[in-house]
């Protein structure tokens, strides 16, 4: 990431006589040298009322909150990426994707969900979820159509890569792992060229070689999971193999001993750290000074179901000793 302008204490650029309407608060700040290197921090969204203090000004109103949360987002010192989660249940067009890249820096990156139904199997999909006219799972036309290009064209150079996330997944799919190997790259490799494309999967049973192979083979990368149905990321690594071809994407989902509803409902309203993982946050840490090593980006997006608040939870991988930093700094 490239040196910023000098922020004010309530977001605003220092000079800046644009009215937030907002009190004052103090942001986070970076460690030295965290601009200097291929390294993205970033959240899985970007508007939550509990970040009034942390990511947003203390007392900024509802309706502000809709409106500047991304801009506001996007000047933290901290963060250079965002996760894209809406569209994963309903896709976007270029036009609105293009009204996000107008909010941010050049240097920011957007990681896109694609349209669950190219990754989930009909049968899987919720009741509540409208039936498609057709069977889109694995459907590479589709996922051209509605999710890469509007992606490639509203965002450019400021989409970091789009994630197609899969369910833990029955059947055939679920238990042969060389079976999925082959349906995935065959998905992957009939994509158009443009994005970064990644898989997250949710089997522990499918992190194996042959999925890995399969995704190297297509151009595609692995998004590295904290989940409950995905190995640690230390085992990840070590199945992968290799840090990545051409980058490393860590999304930090949610503990691996906990439920996405009782995450929710314990961290509510996202404002401090309630169980912090230590663990975890070495391992992605060590990841992370590997792909530097190697000469690698990597993008790193936090929920606030890892620890109770994402902002947190990057502040503190961001001040890791003798893993990160030491990196960042030499």
């Amino acid at each position: 990431m490239t040196d910023q302008p000098q922020l004010g204490l309530f977001g605003a650029l220092e000079g800046d006589e644009s009215d937030s309407g907002a009190s004052e608060f103090t942001l986070m700040s970076p460690p030295d040298g965290l601009r200097d290197v291929p390294l993205y921090l970033g959240t899985s969204s970007w508007n939550f009322a509990g970040w009034a203090g942390l990511v947003y000004p203390e007392g900024i109103r509802p309706e502000q909150l809709r409106k500047t949360s991304l801009s506001l987002y996007a000047r933290h010192p901290l963060f250079g990426a965002v996760g894209v989660d809406r569209t994963y249940y309903r896709p976007v067009t270029a036009r609105q994707f293009a009204e996000y890249a107008e909010q941010v820096p050049d240097d920011f990156r957007f990681i896109v969900k694609a349209h669950r139904e190219i990754s989930t199997p009909p049968e899987q999909m919720p009741r509540s979820a409208r039936a498609p006219l057709r069977e889109r799972f694995l459907d590479a036309e589709y996922a051209a159509r509605v999710v890469a290009e509007p992606a490639a064209i509203g965002l450019g150079h400021k989409c970091g890569g789009i994630v197609f996330q899969f369910p833990p997944l029955r059947g055939r799919l679920g238990r042969e792992p060389v079976h999925f190997a082959g349906r995935l790259n065959a998905f992957f490799a009939a994509l158009p060229a443009g994005p970064t494309y990644f898989a997250e999967i949710r089997n522990p049973d499918l992190y194996t070689e042959a999925y890995f192979a399969a995704l190297k083979d297509a151009g595609a990368l692995h998004c590295y999971t904290v989940h409950p149905g995905a190995p640690s990321i230390a085992e990840q690594r070590r199945i992968a193999g290799e840090v990545g071809v051409d980058g490393v994407l860590v999304r930090w989902n949610l503990r691996r001993d906990r439920r996405y509803e009782e995450a929710r409902e314990a961290f509510a309203p996202f404002n401090r750290l309630v169980a912090e993982d230590l663990e975890t946050r070495l391992e992605i840490a060590a990841l992370i000074s590997e792909a530097f090593q190697t000469g690698k980006r990597a993008i790193v997006l936090a929920n606030n179901k890892a620890e109770g608040s994402a902002p947190l939870t990057l502040q503190k991988l961001s001040t890791v000793p003798g893993l990160t930093l030491q990196r960042l700094k030499s």
